[in-house]
């Protein structure tokens, strides 16, 4: 809190005089370039302090690009890999849908069964006696029976 108008964060020299011309680091700016050697040595410690404060800030700020760099390297890294992911893909879809690409009607389709189903009985869909007495029936499989009074026995085969 030296009121220099640098942030304290940013501030690498913090004991500055108040109203003293002051870098973008909060150091004193040295203006006279003639200066002696006996000036050189009184001023050298603030001096080293700024020459450290910009290679410290130049660290800073080299880091911070490193870092950017890099997350943008890793970034772009993964969007190569899932663009080439994708034509992968696609390259195998075109690969199947041109190996099925032969017509259906081309190749007759064979149903598979296991073993032979049985016979089915038929089934009795309308039974009635006539007026003589005698009893008939019409079979599923459009036969007609009568009972002859002890079995069923197809009509025309006596």
């Amino acid at each position: 809190m030296d009121k220099d108008g640098v942030v304290d964060a940013q501030d690498l020299c913090p004991n500055t005089v108040e109203g003293e011309a002051v870098d973008e680091f909060g150091c004193k700016i040295i203006q006279d370039n003639n200066v002696d050697s006996e000036n050189l040595t009184e001023e050298l410690p603030n001096d080293n302090n700024q020459q450290q404060g910009s290679e410290s800030a130049s660290s800073k700020a080299s880091d911070n690009s490193t870092i950017v760099y890099v997350i943008t390297g890793l970034i772009a890294m993964c969007i190569v890999g899932v663009l080439v992911a994708r034509g992968r893909k696609n390259r195998m879809l075109g690969e199947i849908s041109q190996t099925k690409a032969v017509p259906a009607a081309t190749e007759p389709v064979i149903p598979f069964h296991g073993k032979p189903l049985p016979a089915l009985e038929p089934v009795v869909l309308q039974q009635w006696t006539d007026a003589s007495g005698y009893s008939w029936r019409q079979m599923s499989d459009q036969t007609i029976m009568w009972w002859n009074g002890t079995d069923w026995i197809p009509y025309g085969k006596n």
